[in-house]
């Protein structure tokens, strides 16, 4: 009888020491690894779309996406788009994360499999659209992507205003 107690009294020792371990570690986590710790509303001075590459005959289509803010942001359920009729023409699979001060690469080529759109960008003719998970609120956008041949088309400097060529593409980089 005597064991059966010293094992339970040692069971519930042992279930407070992970409680209060698993509880402590979560303690020592910063900010930026938890995600989308900026709400909705502010997100269009945070992320934005950051440099793009269209109808480059070596390599496909691509969006880059930049976070300006140190805290990582969870793009789960956001959406790209190329069409301005239909914000939610892609969603960002469950689980997409970009890190503070940091790029997110995404290639638009139709394939619709993890970070792969379901749709291509035609320079020229169609704009980007990046629209937070209400589907309505365009966080950031391009009005139409100029053609780029082997180069790139971004801001001069990383979520900055300014829009320039680059003969050399700067992808999952910073642009300076």
């Amino acid at each position: 009888m005597q064991i059966n107690e010293n094992l339970n009294v040692m069971k519930a020792i042992f279930i407070i020491f992970i409680s209060f371990i698993v509880s402590g570690c979560a303690i020592f986590f910063p900010d930026s690894l938890e995600g989308d710790s900026v709400p909705d509303e502010e997100l269009g001075s945070v992320i934005f779309i950051n440099e793009v590459s269209a109808d480059d005959p070596n390599e496909d289509d691509w969006v880059e996406l930049y976070n300006s803010n140190s805290d990582g942001i969870d793009l789960s359920d956001f959406y790209l788009s190329d069409d301005d009729q239909e914000y939610t023409k892609w969603d960002f699979p469950r689980g997409t994360f970009i890190a503070g001060k940091s790029y997110l690469v995404v290639v638009c080529d139709g394939d619709n499999e993890g970070i792969h759109t379901s749709f291509k960008l035609s320079a020229g003719s169609e704009g980007i659209y990046l629209t937070s998970s209400d589907g309505i609120t365009v966080l950031d956008s391009i009005s139409a992507v100029p053609n780029t041949g082997t180069g790139s088309y971004g801001r001069t400097t990383n979520g900055g205003s300014t829009w320039g060529l680059f003969t050399t593409p700067t992808k999952g980089g910073s642009n300076s």
